[in-house]
């Protein structure tokens, strides 16, 4: 039996987005911790008119309910400033500060929103919220998790494509929808060959 060869990642950049759908800044670095992603990555969304976001029950949805760069392309206009310590969130256009709004403060993030709501009019009433606890990512379940030993009963459950990926990911298996890619930033298809357990296709 062929030894399997030791996996070497190099990390070139960690991107985090505190807005679902606005733009990313860079970290020095971060902790991971299994079963959760980066901390305060996708904290807030943008929620708009039509949006079943309901802010008493907040809980996960897909990303058609919210502001995003795939069909509200405007969005790529603004740069993000989040500062976690201060509590602080501002959006900039071309260098400008044009709103802020502080968690804590009497306002709180309502400059933001009234700023959003004038830029991009054409969506109505907009809420910046968030769900306590939960990445608001376009995946329901956790972005980093612990994969189980696979035993015999496990061949064939847990593959990866060869696809080229920019950055390794681990597949793993969502029991209620199917095979997942996880190379392929979770689009689900057919393996392009035999599956084998632990290892791509081929």
């Amino acid at each position: 039996m062929r030894a399997a060869r030791p996996l070497s990642i190099t990390v070139a950049e960690i991107l985090r987005y505190p807005v679902k759908g606005l733009g990313a800044e860079t970290l020095g670095e971060a902790a991971l911790v299994p079963g959760e992603g980066l901390a305060n990555d996708r904290r807030f969304a943008i929620a708009h008119q039509a949006s079943a976001f309901d802010a008493d029950n907040p809980e996960w949805l897909p990303k058609r309910n919210f502001l995003n760069l795939m069909t509200d392309e405007k969005l790529a206009g603004l740069r993000l400033i989040f500062e976690q310590e201060q509590g602080l969130l501002a959006l900039t256009v071309s260098g400008e500060r044009v709103a802020e709004g502080r968690l804590d403060g009497a306002s709180g993030l309502a400059p933001v929103e009234r700023f959003l709501e004038t830029f991009m009019a054409e969506k109505g009433s907009l809420r910046i919220v968030q769900v306590p606890g939960r990445m608001l990512s376009d995946r329901p379940q956790a972005l980093t998790r612990k994969s189980p030993n696979p035993g015999p009963s496990a061949k064939g459950t847990r593959w990866s494509c060869s696809r080229p990926s920019p950055l390794p990911r681990p597949p793993v298996r969502d029991s209620r929808k199917g095979r997942v890619c996880r190379r392929c930033a979770g689009r689900r298809h057919a393996p392009p060959g035999p599956v084998r357990p632990n290892g791509p296709a081929r």
